[in-house]
C-alpha cells in the first residue's frame, strides 16, 4: 500500500487500512459462525479457504491491472536482521566466533 502512494496520503491510506481490517475483525467470526453453523465444524476450513480464495482472486486482478513499476523507480533492497549484530559472534558459523565452550545442544 506505501509503495504506491503520494507521500501527504499516507495517514488516510493507513486510515482506510485500518478501519476495513477492524471491519473484517468484527464481521469475519460472526460470518465464520453462521457459516460453521450452517454447514458444521468444516464450514470454519471451507469460510477460510473461501476468504483466502477472495483474497488470492483480488491480489491476482490488481496485479494484471496495474503497470510495472519502470526499472529507474526501483530502489535496491537491502537486508537488516531482526536481531541485533551483538549476537552474531555466538553463532558457531559466525565469523567472529567467541571464544570459549560452545553452548550444551
Amino acid at each position: 500500500m506505501n509503495d504506491r502512494i503520494g507521500e501527504g496520503e499516507l495517514i488516510a491510506a493507513a486510515s482506510g487500512f485500518v478501519l476495513v481490517y477492524g471491519a473484517g475483525s468484527a464481521a469475519g467470526p460472526v460470518v465464520a459462525g453462521l457459516v460453521m453453523g450452517w454447514a458444521g465444524p468444516s464450514g470454519l476450513s471451507w469460510f477460510i479457504a473461501a476468504i483466502l480464495g477472495i483474497f488470492a482472486a483480488y491480489g491476482s486482478l490488481r496485479i494484471r491491472r496495474r503497470a510495472k513499476t519502470a526499472m529507474a523507480e526501483k530502489q535496491s533492497y537491502v537486508a537488516t536482521p531482526s536481531t541485533s549484530h551483538a549476537a552474531l559472534p555466538l553463532h558457531r558459523h559466525g565469523p567472529d566466533r567467541a571464544e570459549g565452550e560452545a553452548a550444551p545442544r
